[in-house]
């Protein structure tokens, strides 16, 4: 699940950091950037854990890296830009991965 990830990631234009062994952060844009030109700069940051599922699985969670004022300096576009883009990361990891298939 991690290198499913992380390539995704990096299909995507994010800068990729391993945290921990099973946590990473993914970075794209930049800060002076979106301190000037706010939401429309595409500053996003976010930061994926992989925990054990059932049955041999992986859950994925994900959030925002950055603290809530650095957020905001984009306003509402800012938001509901990285918003869409995390949602959009885990649509796309979805259909990239393939898990067991639960017990019928």
């Amino acid at each position: 699940m991690l290198i499913a990830l992380s390539t995704l990631l990096s299909d995507r234009g994010y800068e990729i950091t391993r945290s921990s062994t099973w946590q990473l952060t993914a970075t794209r844009g930049s800060v002076g950037k979106n301190v000037l030109l706010g939401g429309f700069a595409q500053r996003m940051a976010f930061v994926f854990t992989i925990y054990s599922g059932e049955n041999g699985g992986s859950i994925v969670d994900g959030a925002w890296l950055d603290d809530t004022s650095s957020m905001l300096l984009g306003g509402g576009i800012g938001v509901a830009k990285t918003n869409s883009e995390l949602t959009a990361i885990f649509v796309e990891l979805g259909s990239r991965t393939t898990g067991p298939m639960p017990a019928q």
